[in-house]
């Protein structure tokens, strides 16, 4: 009975300090290329020819666009007079010190990912319908995260940390001295006594 308690105990402790693991930020771009595609798919013809302009690395979320349109039934062709021309202007992400500092854990960040620019659909090689999107995301994690959230060698997924904020660069050490000093302090007294 005693062992099935601690048991018990364990397993909920354990679920407890578990934590959800965020979204890394290419996952977030990919949720907004598939977003994009799902508000215009039924404007795109069968068969087309997709172009990204923009930076090279943005390739990757063509190939996400293209993987969603074959997978909704549509043909992609190099050789089609339809095109979907999508020009990136604006994919990043920010990091913000939020607060939420303390001597157990790390500082909060608030983490903002944009994703903004242009489309075109051009039908037997003339422009049908056009629009911009606009899209954003926003939540907090932890500043030991942003590493894990990040993809290396796509730069437009990653954004720049922001400073440490002045109370845990000072208190932390000091807090840290001063536990040395009263574990001294008190090792003398005691033996002394």
């Amino acid at each position: 009975m005693i062992r099935n308690n601690i048991i018990l105990f364990l397993f909920a402790l354990h679920i407890i300090t578990c934590e959800a693991q965020p979204l890394k930020n290419l996952d977030i771009f990919f949720n907004f290329t598939d977003e994009l595609f799902n508000e215009i798919s039924s404007e795109i013809p069968d068969t087309l020819k997709t172009e990204f302009t923009g930076d090279n690395s943005y390739n990757i979320l063509r190939n996400q666009f293209i993987f969603k349109s074959y997978a909704s039934g549509k043909t992609e062709s190099s050789a089609s007079d339809n095109t979907l021309s999508v020009n990136i202007k604006n994919a990043s992400v920010k990091y913000e010190y939020s607060g939420g500092a303390n001597i157990i854990s790390s500082y909060d960040i608030k983490r903002s990912v944009f994703f903004e620019g242009t489309y075109i659909i051009y039908k037997d090689g003339t422009a049908s319908f056009s629009s911009e999107f606009n899209k954003a995301f926003s939540d907090t994690l932890e500043f030991e995260m942003i590493e894990d959230v990040e993809t290396q060698g796509i730069d437009f997924t990653k954004g720049e940390k922001p400073g440490g904020n002045f109370f845990s660069s000072i208190a932390e050490p000091l807090i840290a001295v001063a536990a040395i000093a009263v574990t001294i302090y008190l090792l003398f007294t005691v033996r002394s006594n």
